[in-house]
């Protein structure tokens, strides 16, 4: 990992918001795997990279600025199974020059670890889950790296499980989760609201066995979110029963429920919540549907799972997809979201598809007087293809489109975005490897306003990259 590291400056390092989680993250990987270290997988890759955009920074029609740029960048990835151990580590870091100044210089580390150390089989493990990853501050604006903040979620905790019968399972999770958020570049120390916060959980869930293959659960989650700037705490209460079944072909459940948020200074309140999960393979193909309605906090995001899954996870697997995340305040929202993805591996000969769509709504609670005043809500959609065409052993190629949707009740807003991405890959050998590709993307928006919010983009990159593993 010391070649990853050398890469950047070590005033990058002790500067960056990862540095001090880096360290716990570190320190937890190295002593579970201290006694194993043979046995893990791992790659490094580095590249070298150079771009050119005539609208880098994506402004509205006859405002255009293009920029070239040049980067490197680094990727570590490891991961490891055993009977008592399971991770999966993979961090990227990256350094960017504009030419023109259009964007600053930037530096950024995105990544995830996920760990689960099963101390005592099938009684006792102890889950570890870190992210770090960029998103964009302000969903009004364009999407470039000077509109996005750094976001990481640290989660923790021990999962204990008891045995009441050979059909019947009680399972008790404990957790505690860190949010951190960085600030947009582009935002000004007035209009940074970034609220970091820690969140304690704590959930039981009774789980019986219908068949070798379906269960019955139902459980109780109880978890207060405490944000750091002294505002009032956020506490959670979800109640729910499932249906879960696990088929060699696929695998589909259902959760229903009642969420109650308790928060001072406002009244509770109370919502459905409601998760159906569906997953089926196929003679090559796949087809996963995932929807989510969940009154949550809006730091923190959706959970599919109930409390028999470990923590409310924040923005992950899920609800990827979503296109709003009010981050900069810490608000009671009710939050839809539905996921649909069609993949098929064999095409035609070579050729791979995907297809998915997405919906998210957020409606936010107007009697929670610690919500930012005039916050409105939000709607999205989004439908993506993308095609891949392996030509032969070295060369491949695809094509990925999408269209979005969407639309903000506090205007009157709706941005209509397409983004349509050609990329080919060719493999000179097995460690060394060329990426070029072409982005074209616009915007189209129906304001009430008399500003013209309008922007195209095009723009082409290429890669060097070089892989160890």
């Amino acid at each position: 990992m010391a070649p990853f590291i050398r890469l950047f400056p070590r005033a990058f390092l002790s500067k960056h918001p990862l540095t001090k989680w880096g360290r716990l993250t570190a320190l937890c990987i190295f002593a579970a795997t201290s006694t194993s270290v043979a046995a893990l997988d791992y790659n490094l890759e580095f590249e070298a990279f150079g771009g050119y955009s005539d609208n880098s920074n994506r402004q509205r029609d006859g405002q255009e600025q293009e920029d070239s740029n040049a980067g490197v960048g680094a990727g570590f990835g490891v991961s490891h199974e055993s009977k008592t151990l399971t991770i999966n580590l993979d961090y990227d870091a990256r350094y960017r020059d504009y030419k023109n100044q259009t964007i600053d210089t930037r530096s950024n580390i995105t990544g995830t670890t996920n760990a689960n150390w099963n101390i005592v089989d099938e009684r006792f493990a102890w889950d570890f889950n870190h992210q770090i990853r960029e998103a964009l501050a302000n969903q009004r604006v364009v999407d470039t790296p000077d509109t996005r903040e750094t976001r990481q979620i640290l989660t923790t905790g021990p999962k204990f499980t008891a045995r009441l019968s050979q059909a019947d399972n009680l399972i008790l999770t404990l957790a505690y989760t860190i949010l951190k958020q960085g600030d947009a570049e582009f935002e000004t120390p007035d209009e940074r609201q970034n609220l970091d916060s820690k969140r304690q959980q704590a959930g039981l869930t009774w789980e019986h066995s219908l068949t070798r293959t379906s269960n019955f659960n139902l459980g109780y989650t109880q978890s207060t979110t405490k944000p750091d700037d002294n505002s009032s705490d956020i506490t959670y209460n979800q109640l729910f029963a499932g249906y879960n079944v696990q088929l060699a072909s696929g695998s589909y459940s259902i959760q229903l429920g009642a969420n109650q948020i308790e928060r001072d200074q406002s009244s509770d309140t109370q919502g459905f919540y409601g998760a159906i999960n569906f997953n089926r393979e196929f003679s090559g193909q796949a087809i996963t549907i995932d929807v989510v309605r969940q009154l949550t906090d809006s730091s923190i995001g959706l959970n599919a799972r109930g409390s028999s899954s470990f923590g409310l996870n924040a923005q992950s697997s899920n609800t990827s997809s979503a296109s709003f995340s009010n981050f900069d305040q810490i608000a009671i929202v009710e939050r839809t979201n539905v996921s649909v993805t069609y993949s098929h591996d064999h095409l035609c000969r070579g050729c791979s598809w995907l297809a998915t769509y997405s919906y998210d709504q957020e409606d936010f609670d107007q009697n929670d007087q610690s919500s930012i005043i005039n916050v409105g809500n939000n709607k999205g959609q989004r439908i993506r293809s993308l095609l891949r065409y392996q030509v032969n052993s070295k060369l491949s190629t695809g094509v990925d489109a999408s269209f979005r949707r969407a639309k903000f009740d506090t205007d009157n807003r709706t941005d209509d975005t397409l983004t349509i991405n050609l990329d080919a890959s060719l493999a000179l050998t097995d460690s060394f490897t060329f990426r070029f590709s072409v982005n074209h993307r616009s915007r189209d928006t129906d304001y009430d306003q008399t500003e013209i919010l309008d922007f195209d983009e095009m723009s082409a990159r290429i890669t060097a990259v070089y892989t160890v593993r």
